[in-house]
């Protein structure tokens, strides 16, 4: 962490330099300015955490340097020293964030002290930012999902008082009236130099793009991935064609200077919001006829199939409705009574019979020991493995395999 102290008087500056074992308190550097000028260029060049200045000095008092801040070194600890008590210094104080305001002549254990607070205060105020973002981009990854579920045709009309619940409980402005402009974004997977570029880190810069040039920071929807080539814009404020053939071309021009890449875009129609996994469908045939290639996107699942979808490819593990909730961004408990409702079983009864369905067709077709058959599906203890089996084949796996 580095300070920068801030005064016209030389002596001054080289005492509280030497006498204060900065290192011992947890500063790493030490920069120096004789007046605002300088401290200016400081802070424009260096990484600074925090800031200790005179008040009264010629061509620029601490107090201009405080205002200069505000705009430019926002998050920059503020500490002011004076030789004078007045209450308009600390009225000026109070209103620009400056954390304390010392008297001359220096305390150097005063000094100490609120350095060692400041320092506090930037870790606090590092790890508060830390949040914030981690934070925001959670609620993106959410927002995302969110609108990545009608892209798919996961979330269909009969499901409109989930997903309304759902909407609520994310903060997403969503009603079954919604409309949106979809734009595709289409890399060539098919080609090497694009394939080694199209991992996490290279989907969330895209992203970015999208969400800085085409939304024009616009967050709801944000821009959503579909693939790991394939990305969608979904527009519901007023833009014309122009600009907006525009901002795509701009995109496009980006990723193939900075990212040797090319990436085609195709404009759909307005749309409504229970529709948009079809108009969807018709930007991917319109692009694999450009193209003249055929572009892989996920499969459009009603919610249930999805869930049973997951079920079949976690056998093998001790899968529970919270998890498979977490997977599908719902609500467990509605997730279950949506699901009962659909298919009149319980989640957690639809799990341990495509489990033991499972166990049926390893006992017939293998000669694995029952003990590993109930570890390979998840089941840590035997018995338990044994008691779903009988609840429902009617008799133990042992004597379930002897009678094939």
């Amino acid at each position: 962490m580095n300070l920068l102290l801030v005064d016209d008087e030389v002596l001054t500056l080289n005492t509280l330099k030497v006498v204060i074992p900065w290192n011992d308190i947890g500063i790493d550097q030490i920069f120096t300015a004789c007046n605002i000028i300088e401290a200016k260029e400081l802070l424009q060049t260096q990484s600074i955490q925090i800031v200790i200045s005179d008040i009264e000095m010629p061509n620029g008092s601490g107090l201009d340097l405080i205002s200069w801040m505000d705009t430019n070194s926002p998050d920059v600890i503020k500490i002011l020293l004076t030789c004078h008590s007045r209450f308009d210094y600390a009225s000026f104080a109070l209103k620009h964030g400056v954390m304390d305001y010392l008297l001359k002549p220096i305390d150097i254990e005063a000094v100490e002290e609120i350095t060692k607070r400041a320092i506090q205060k930037v870790q606090e105020d590092s790890s508060l930012r830390l949040y914030i973002k981690r934070q925001h981009n959670s609620d993106l990854l959410l927002s995302e999902q969110f609108w990545r579920n009608f892209a798919t045709g996961l979330y269909r009309d009969q499901d409109y008082d989930y997903i309304a619940l759902e909407a609520k409980q994310q903060s997403i402005h969503f009603n079954r009236e919604r409309c949106f402009l979809p734009i595709l974004f289409s890399i060539d997977e098919t080609q090497e130099k694009n394939q080694k570029k199209m991992d996490g880190t290279f989907s969330f810069a895209i992203k970015n793009i999208l969400n800085e040039v085409v939304l024009d920071h616009h967050g709801d929807p944000p821009a959503i991935l579909l693939s790991p080539s394939l990305y969608l814009i979904l527009l519901d404020f007023s833009i014309s064609i122009k600009d907006l053939n525009t901002r795509c071309r701009q995109v496009a021009s980006f990723l193939n200077l900075y990212y040797d890449m090319t990436i085609d875009f195709f404009i759909g129609v307005k749309t409504h919001v229970f529709q948009l996994h079809i108009a969807v469908q018709n930007l991917l045939k319109e692009a694999e006829q450009s193209k003249s290639r055929t572009i892989k996107l996920p499969a459009s699942l009603s919610i249930v199939n999805k869930i049973e979808e997951i079920v079949r490819q976690n056998l093998d593990k001790p899968i529970t409705c919270e998890e498979i909730a977490k997977q599908v961004f719902l609500n467990s408990e509605y997730l279950s009574r949506m699901f009962r409702k659909k298919t009149g079983k319980k989640l957690s009864s639809y799990i341990t019979e495509q489990k033991m369905e499972e166990a049926k067709r390893q006992l017939k077709t293998t000669d694995k020991p029952v003990s590993v058959i109930s570890m390979e599906l998840g089941y840590g203890n035997f018995s338990h493995f044994s008691k779903c089996f009988r609840k429902i084949c009617g008799v133990s796996p042992q004597e379930y395999r002897e009678t094939l």
